[in-house]
């Protein structure tokens, strides 16, 4: 499960800027590109969806979430919003539950605060922003990676590439594949897999606008009245 959270999240966090990789290029001749142009392009706003679905016996869960994402560069730090609205359905033998949840992540380069409201019950958390922008970095040691066939997403040219563990894990996923944009480098499609060859679950960007205007208060975390931030920075 935590190797799903990390997929799924993952994409929270991205690279951006004009990429150029001809055919033939291997992953890490890739990845390099990518950090080179991550640089590139100082702001970006675009839509956020993610779908994901779990089975076992006696138990079902599925969810769907839609958003907006925003990120901006401060120097070396890369700031970051993300608002979001999800709702869940899990059914454990004869026991059906929708839920509704909304989520606000926001990023100032160093502290990420999480704002979680569950049909009325609000949560916040604070922990520490990853160093790292590229999605796969925290656990490339872990795993290996192949380069696909290009394709499209969302009108846009894509490289491709597929990561998988190199240790297999009860009921862990068998393979996370990455779409990545050519004209801006950004990871906007990651389809995690689950060890029957089925996806569990899809996040996606699309209508991405470059470096727009973004004022600088999108990225200030504001505690609302009453709700206590659990410090995890330690974690």
């Amino acid at each position: 499960m935590k190797r799903i959270w990390k997929s799924g999240m993952l994409v929270l966090l991205f690279v951006a800027g004009p990429v150029a990789v001809s055919f033939g290029d291997s992953f890490e001749e890739i990845e390099k590109k990518l950090d080179e142009a991550a640089k590139s392009v100082k702001s970006m706003q675009m839509k956020s969806s993610m779908e994901m679905k779990m089975a076992q016996p006696g138990f079902e869960m599925s969810s769907k979430m839609k958003g907006m994402h925003w990120q901006k560069r401060d120097g070396d730090k890369l700031m970051m919003r993300m608002e979001g609205e999800t709702k869940s359905k899990q059914k454990m033998g004869d026991t059906e539950q929708e839920t509704a949840q909304t989520v606000l992540m926001v990023s100032d380069g160093e502290i990420v605060y999480t704002l979680t409201d569950s049909d009325g019950t609000k949560m916040a958390t604070k922990t520490k922003a990853s160093p790292d922008e590229q999605p796969w970095r925290a656990v490339k040691a872990d795993n290996d990676f192949k380069v696909l066939d290009d394709e499209k997403v969302d009108g846009a040219d894509c490289y491709v590439f597929e990561m998988t563990p190199k240790k297999k894990e009860g009921g862990d996923q068998s393979h996370t594949v990455f779409y990545c944009r050519k004209d801006c480098g950004m990871p906007v499609k990651t389809v995690t897999y689950g060890p029957d060859g089925q996806a569990m679950s899809t996040m996606l960007f699309t209508d991405i606008e470059m470096n727009v205007d973004i004022p600088a208060e999108k990225f200030k975390f504001e505690v609302p009245e009453g709700v206590q931030v659990m410090d995890m920075t330690g974690a």
